[in-house]
């Protein structure tokens, strides 16, 4: 062998170390990247769920501060017009007037206190939000970036191939994703403004009416208040309403399965098949994020079914291991192709399925999908528990 031949070899055999050398480098740094993403995304979770907690609190005060200040000024009317004709009143009734006025300040003062701390509770928490989302962005652009080098240093086209298409599917998700999140809060919106809004603006006018009713026609009054009391009550349910399906309070009061059993009697009505419920082994000590995510999978799956499957019945089992939750939801409905909806941008189809599989991913856990046309579909989860 020539001198140039081995030379040769040996400048390949060094190359070939760096190379191996810093492919291992970068396979490491990009699993310590996942791992700290990963972690990061499920505290985004957490954080966000206490946020819209916050969110809706802080309207609920926002809320009463209008109604009490719209009640001080209709007090401070009712004081100057008794001040005016003072010698028309006894002075019990004008001390009333006086305790009443003085109440009402009271009441405001707590409220905007429990206002100002809410609101900056609220606006601390939307700024972390905002930090994490910042930082997922960089891990998930640094670590696509690691996977593109790593494809290039192994030499693998088709799999770098693969890893663009990869990150162009992920990019059309996340659009999908931030497309979704807006869906939502025009839908939270239009109900706040069709329901709740409307019913307090009612609530308002026949507050009004009353007052100038109450010297004049006791019974009318009568039957208008027992109209606000109807409007209150449907207010009350509807906001309720409202705040369960952003996160049921019942999982933190109850547990995971007790709030499972109420959601499925309550949907029985609604849906065109039967569903059973099963739970072996049940443990009550679960995280409430891991709790949150089975029940929202849960609810994603059964909507489905109801949507597309046209299914005679559907069976769910809630499976307690140890160290790892099960959660099996099966149909025997029409079933589908899987290759066909994994990247159907036309349309949503599919794109329930996908969210199940991030929530399941965000908890390091495992999700598998079994359907085929004309035999059902089968949903696996299995969620380490933390």
């Amino acid at each position: 062998m020539s001198v140039g031949v081995k030379m040769y070899n040996n400048i390949m055999l060094k190359l070939d170390s760096i190379i191996n050398n810093t492919k291992e480098t970068i396979k490491k740094q990009n699993k310590e990247i996942y791992d700290i993403s990963s972690y990061i995304k499920k505290k985004y979770v957490e954080i966000e769920d206490k946020f819209l907690i916050l969110k809706d609190e802080a309207n609920d005060i926002i809320n009463n501060v209008i109604m009490l200040e719209k009640k001080l000024v209709i007090c401070n009317t009712k004081l100057s017009t008794v001040n005016k004709n003072a010698n028309l009143y006894t002075k019990n009734e004008i001390d009333i007037v006086y305790k009443e006025q003085h109440s009402i300040k009271q009441q405001l003062e707590l409220e905007y206190k429990k206002q100002n701390d809410v609101i900056n509770k609220r606006d601390k928490l939307e700024n972390q939000l905002k930090e994490i989302r910042d930082i997922c962005e960089k891990a998930d652009y640094a670590s696509n970036n690691m996977d593109f080098a790593y494809g290039i240093l192994a030499g693998d086209l088709n799999e770098i191939d693969n890893e663009v298409n990869n990150m162009n599917t992920k990019e059309i998700w996340g659009l999908k994703v931030i497309k979704a999140q807006e869906e939502e809060r025009q839908r939270i919106s239009r109900e706040m403004h069709d329901g709740p809004s409307q019913n307090l603006s009612n609530l308002i006018l026949k507050t009004e009416l009353c007052i100038k009713l109450l010297d004049k026609d006791i019974d009318r009054t009568r039957l208008e208040l027992q109209s606000l009391k109807s409007i209150i009550r449907t207010t009350i349910d509807e906001t309720r309403r409202m705040i369960y399906n952003l996160r049921p309070m019942a999982l933190d009061d109850l547990g995971l399965v007790p709030t499972l059993e109420r959601y499925i009697d309550q949907i029985r009505n609604e849906v065109n098949f039967e569903i059973t419920f099963k739970e072996i082994n049940r443990e009550n000590d679960v995280n409430s994020i891991i709790s949150l995510t089975l029940y929202r999978i849960v609810q994603e799956a059964i909507n489905n079914a109801n949507k597309h499957s046209n299914a005679m019945n559907l069976c769910i089992k809630l499976i307690y291991n140890e160290g790892f939750i099960e959660l099996i939801i099966d149909d025997d409905g029409d079933g589908f192709d899987i290759n066909n909806v994994k990247l159907n941008m036309k349309n949503n189809k599919g794109f329930g399925i996908t969210m199940m599989r991030e929530r399941t991913n965000l908890l390091m856990g495992e999700f598998k999908l079994k359907s085929k046309s004309g035999i059902g579909t089968t949903i696996y989860v299995k969620i380490p528990i933390l």
